[in-house]
């Protein structure tokens, strides 16, 4: 893995290989920027990528996971995919048991209410 930012040495490699192998303009690895630290200022260098760049702006959801239609009614699930949103009927039942009692069924809160004044 390359270094990050890329060091002299790493980008001169990357030249020689480039020049070796009949590629011109040169390559260099994916995902770097030229750009300053992501968090602090600094000198302008080779970079990866890092999110903490973005500050301003609107993210295309298309670009945070798969099955985007625009409808408004999808959330982002963590496996990376668009997922429909349930409404109405259905769904899961809860029970909270407040300050002590127990009880195994699934879907269920402990809520310890602790003294009050």
């Amino acid at each position: 893995m390359p270094n990050n930012p890329l060091l002299l040495a790493d980008i001169q490699t990357y030249y020689q290989w480039s020049a070796q192998n009949g590629i011109n303009p040169p390559q260099l690895p994916a995902g770097y920027v030229l750009a300053t630290d992501a968090t602090a200022t600094g000198i302008l260098a080779l970079r990866l990528f890092d999110a903490a760049y973005i500050t301003t702006g609107i993210i295309n959801p298309n670009r945070l996971g798969t099955g985007y239609t625009g409808a408004g009614n999808l959330y982002l699930a963590d496996d990376g995919t668009w997922k429909a949103i349930a409404v109405g009927g259905g769904g899961t039942t809860s029970n909270v048991l407040i300050d002590g009692g127990t009880f195994t069924a699934p879907n269920n809160a402990l809520i310890d209410a602790g003294g009050f004044i």
